[in-house]
């Protein structure tokens, strides 16, 4: 019996967030197990937050000043990458570390 498109195409974009929201899980948990594992990196960089993840497999983090955002993103950005990497290896592929701040200046 033939399916309506509609009713295919909402499968398959159900199908697809399932895929994404995984891949997002295993990036949050590699993040997290990076930051554990390199040393000196400071505390408050527990408290930053994976945002997101392009196809492109940039990772987008959210931290909440900019000290802990040059800290992350140029002081060990290569040392995360690489321990992200070395996790997710066959699972994921990573191309670059972006760190923003999160909260707005007043």
């Amino acid at each position: 019996m033939p399916v309506p498109f509609a009713q295919a195409l909402s499968v398959l974009l159900t199908d697809q967030k399932r895929v994404n929201r995984s891949r997002l899980q295993r990036i949050k948990a590699a993040w997290e197990i990076a930051l554990e594992q390199t040393p000196g990196v400071s505390k408050a960089a527990k408290r930053a937050e994976v945002m997101s993840i392009a196809k492109s497999g940039a990772i987008r983090v959210t931290v909440d000043s900019p000290a802990l955002a040059h800290e992350l993103g140029i002081v060990y950005r290569e040392a995360l990458l690489e321990r992200m990497r070395a996790l997710l290896q066959g699972k994921d592929s990573i191309s670059e570390l972006l760190v923003k701040t999160g909260g707005r200046r007043k």
